[in-house]
């Protein structure tokens, strides 16, 4: 894969039909920090908004 041709799930999609699990591992271990940072920070922030604004789930 060359640079600019794909994001991360081309990458890991590319090594998966390439059958280099340890490849795709690394993506996932990529991944999961980045969704946990989005989950911890910028959503939160948004839901501490709605509740100041009187909103429930």
């Amino acid at each position: 894969m060359s640079p600019g041709t794909g994001g991360l799930d081309r990458y890991m999609i590319g090594n998966r039909n390439a059958l280099k699990t340890a490849n795709v591992f690394a993506g996932l271990f990529t991944v999961f920090p980045i969704g946990r940072f989005v989950e911890n920070v910028i959503f939160s922030d948004i839901e501490k908004t709605i509740r100041r604004w009187g909103m429930r789930h």
